[in-house]
């Protein structure tokens, strides 16, 4: 579980960062870089989360389920950071668009699972 757990506080160090950091100007921001890298980053949360659930849950519930809870911790997270970012971090706003990207993002996350371990995941 350390992989995915770096990664999650990775992505609350990359929501944290402050907005004045942030100097672009994007007036396609709603399909900018920035929603690719909340895709990006979710995606990874998610796979390896799926891997962590998987292999080393000592949950049976968890290994059999890896996929949905994976997806379900992903959303959640992503919905709260996106909330605290517009109420506790500085000069930066909560926006839906970036929600949506990190849920589109986390199910991208199971598709990459797919790729890489193959459909039969009865193994995996």
């Amino acid at each position: 579980m350390a992989v995915p757990l770096c990664w999650a506080a990775m992505i609350l160090g990359l929501y944290s960062v402050p907005g004045f950091d942030l100097k672009y100007e994007d007036p396609w921001q709603w399909v900018g870089v920035d929603k690719f890298a909340h895709i990006g980053i979710f995606a990874i949360l998610v796979t390896t989360l799926i891997v962590a659930f998987k292999k080393h849950s000592n949950s049976r519930l968890y290994r059999i389920h890896a996929k949905k809870y994976a997806l379900i911790y992903s959303i959640i997270y992503g919905g709260i950071l996106e909330l605290y970012q517009g109420q506790l971090f500085v000069q930066r706003s909560s926006d839906i668009m970036d929600f949506a990207a990190n849920i589109i993002g986390s199910f991208m996350g199971v598709l990459i699972f797919h790729i890489i371990y193959g459909i039969n995941l009865s193994r995996s």
